[in-house]
């Protein structure tokens, strides 16, 4: 049977508010909450956990943690979004003022150009995908691709523009094609076109293929299957056709994740009740984890069989 993990903030940092009061004259330390758990990923011996302002890992081992900050070397504050590079052993950082730093063995590397840029709206960085040597952040205005070896921007999509900005919130990827979940809907483009940065190889899913002409919040790929959300529904892809296999009326999809073989989600509602993590199995069928949470944000499952949940409320 798979084991719960639940950590509550004031057993896991116990040690460091007992012996706050010990702080060496003329060190630092910082004062940050760690209760707004918001995106969890992890690597093979680590969990990192984001809040809208702190970020930390706990050792998967022993549970111990440790806090990351500008303290100890990262470029920024205020996080949006992380990702865990496995190939090149590297978490990646995305903060709220689309500030980018890559984490590893050797440090901090800063990467600032979305930062930096003069963009007409939005440059929030809204989700973090990995397929190969690449990051591609779907953020407010497009697709940006870094290459992590070079560790410099590649390109920069921009799926469904035409004369207006589309806000793109996640991306995936399958052997054929690339799948972005904008404000205007869902487009795809070939993964071997030339081109991607022009706009016309995108093209979008209408409501023939079963998808209504909605926002599209959410996009992943899970045991070869693509799934994706349209406000309170989550819709499963065939090959052809996209159809509804999950829905729950007044409730929030906040995010998708893989759990392997079955497709985690995390779910609340405006009133509290029912807010959840569950799982949907390739059958479709569905099964709740655990079901006493305040507001899950982000769910991911270790190689041991732990649920690790980032919660907005109750922390990890």
């Amino acid at each position: 049977m798979n084991r719960f993990f639940l950590i509550i903030f004031w057993n896991v940092f116990y040690f460091q508010v007992s012996t706050a009061q010990q702080i060496p004259i003329g060190t630092w330390k910082d004062e940050l909450p760690y209760l707004n758990a918001k995106a969890v990923v992890q690597s093979a011996n680590k969990i990192y956990c984001a809040t809208d302002v702190s970020l930390y890992a706990v050792d998967k081992t022993d549970l111990s943690t440790e806090k990351l900050n500008k303290v100890t070397g990262l470029s920024d504050i205020g996080f949006a979004n992380l990702n865990f590079d496995s190939v090149h052993n590297q978490l990646i950082i995305a903060y709220s003022n689309s500030n980018i730093d890559i984490l590893n063995a050797n440090g901090v590397y800063n990467i600032a150009d979305i930062k930096r840029k003069n963009i007409v709206g939005s440059k929030s960085i809204n989700n973090i995908y990995l397929k190969n040597n690449n990051a591609y952040f779907s953020c407010g205005f497009g697709i940006v691709v870094l290459n992590l070896e070079k560790k410099e921007i590649a390109d920069t999509y921009f799926p469904g523009q035409t004369t207006f900005l589309n806000k793109v919130n996640g991306l995936t990827a399958d052997e054929n094609y690339f799948y972005a979940a904008t404000a205007g809907g869902l487009f795809r483009a070939p993964v071997s076109a030339a081109n991607l940065a022009d706009y016309s190889q995108w093209q979008k899913f209408d409501t023939l293929s079963g998808l209504p002409n909605k926002e599209v919040k959410q996009i992943i790929s899970v045991n070869n299957f693509l799934y994706c959300t349209v406000k309170d529904s989550v819709f499963k892809f065939n090959g052809t056709q996209w159809s509804k296999i999950f829905f729950r009326d007044k409730m929030y999809i906040t995010s998708l994740n893989n759990g392997g073989t079955e497709l985690l989600v995390c779910m609340k509602s405006d009133s509290g009740y029912a807010n959840r993590v569950i799982k949907i199995y390739p059958d479709n069928s569905i099964d709740s984890i655990q079901t006493n949470f305040n507001s899950p944000q982000h769910a991911l499952i270790d190689e041991t069989g732990n649920y690790w949940v980032a919660d907005d409320q109750l922390g990890l």
